[in-house]
């Protein structure tokens, strides 16, 4: 398996994201700030065929906002734990060390 991140300030604006497992490929534009019109993405077959596959459309940022505003005022149980946050950065330092950078964040 492997993993590719690109982040930069200074290029041009795109974001992709693209999941190939051994069936399928799943391609998403926009992503990682989708809006309410980002409704769909494609699927590419292994025999080659496109599939658009459209599901609703949402502001994941303000339902963010709107989580925490729960949790903090009613008292609403979170949906991710402080331990599936520390797994994710775990996961970030494995492709890091991976990609022979080091480690930031410390965890394990």
């Amino acid at each position: 398996m492997t993993a590719a991140i690109e982040c930069s300030f200074d290029a041009p604006e795109r974001q992709s994201l693209e999941l190939v497992g051994t069936e399928a490929a799943v391609l998403v534009d926009r992503a990682f700030t989708p809006g309410p019109e980002d409704v769909a993405f494609m699927l590419r077959g292994r025999d080659g065929r496109v599939q658009e596959v459209v599901g609703g459309g949402d502001d994941p940022y303000r339902a963010m906002i709107d989580h925490c505003h729960e949790v903090v005022r009613d008292g609403v149980t979170p949906r991710r734990s402080v331990a599936d946050a520390i797994a994710v950065l775990a996961v970030l330092d494995r492709l890091r060390r991976a990609a022979g950078l080091g480690v930031q964040c410390g965890c394990s």
